[in-house]
């Protein structure tokens, strides 16, 4: 009888603690999906408004715009 009361509590025990710290861990998460989402956005949009028009080959637009984009994404602590 003692033992099954002990395993009971232990069990009891155990659960409550799984509970908690998958709860805990959840509410806790950082929303990295979100953040480099919306960096991405603002660096897209940055590079757009400063590089406007259309690439076509020769005229190194698609380059500069690459460069520009990939070192805004690091100053947002992003690797581009």
């Amino acid at each position: 009888m003692k033992h099954s009361r002990s395993a009971l509590v232990l069990t009891a025990l155990l659960s409550t603690l799984l509970t908690t710290t998958t709860y805990a861990a959840s509410k806790h998460q950082p929303s990295i999906s979100e953040a480099h989402y919306n960096a991405m956005e603002k660096c897209v949009s940055q590079t757009l408004e400063a590089l406007p028009g259309t690439p076509s080959q020769g005229n190194g637009l698609s380059e500069r715009r690459r460069a520009m984009y990939m070192e805004c994404a690091r100053k947002a602590g992003f690797r581009p």
